[in-house]
């Protein structure tokens, strides 16, 4: 039932103008995107966007590494270790997800 916020009418679901005084009823919108059932899922997905993050980061600095050593003729040993703490941060976080997917999220 969808209530007239005019005069309190009950009016059937899915009605678009109230039965009484005629005026367009306030639909709620429904929300966009799947719904996650519980916390467990919504842990998954921000832990799967984080790990997709830190490979693409891990890749970015890796390419970084690569087209800077033919002009500079070196690699700043800061530049190696952001891209090796990326990239394991990206393994580690595919190995979490594989534990995490398998013991259904716990």
């Amino acid at each position: 039932m969808v209530r007239c916020d005019n005069c309190g009418y009950q009016n059937p679901q899915g009605a678009l103008v109230c039965r009484r005084c005629r005026r367009r009823l306030r639909t709620r919108p429904e929300p966009a995107g799947p719904r996650r059932q519980s916390e467990a899922e919504l842990t998954l997905v921000v832990a799967e966007g984080l790990t997709r993050l830190a490979m693409i980061a891990a890749v970015i600095l890796g390419l970084a590494n690569l087209l800077a050593f033919p002009v500079y003729q070196r690699v700043a040993p800061g530049m190696l270790v952001l891209t090796a703490l990326a990239l394991l941060a990206a393994l580690v976080g595919r190995w979490r997800l594989s534990g995490l997917r398998s013991s259904g999220a716990r």
